[in-house]
């Protein structure tokens, strides 16, 4: 199971042990960056689904080639083939580039 989870509303203490949790957003004090974090930021006047038409075509591109978001999204794939996996990002529930990596993720765990 993939879900998606907003990270100031995530039960750290009580998810760990059922699944892992995957921060999957920019890089900001105290946090690392992920390699899938989203490099369009919402801007003014600007949809959310367009942002995310961004970080699809973006993603994609990113697959074609070996680059540290393709490696990374094979290492989640890993981890969700064995067990529960929760991305967490800020936008959740509002639809988000972690939405777009679950689908990404569940597409490469439908062709293994």
């Amino acid at each position: 199971m993939i879900e998606v989870v907003n990270l100031k509303r995530v039960q750290l203490p009580s998810r760990v042990d059922e699944a892992v949790v995957v921060y999957v957003g920019r890089r900001m004090p105290g946090r690392s960056g992920s390699p899938l974090a989203n490099p369009f930021k919402l801007q003014p006047g600007q949809t959310r689904g367009h942002c995310l038409q961004q970080y699809r075509e973006w993603l994609d591109a990113q697959l074609t080639r070996d680059t540290a978001a393709k490696r990374e999204l094979s290492r989640l794939a890993g981890i969700a083939r064995e067990e529960s996996l929760l991305l967490a990002c800020w936008c959740a529930p509002a639809l988000c580039h972690a939405d777009v990596i679950k689908e990404r993720i569940e597409k490469l765990l439908e062709e293994k």
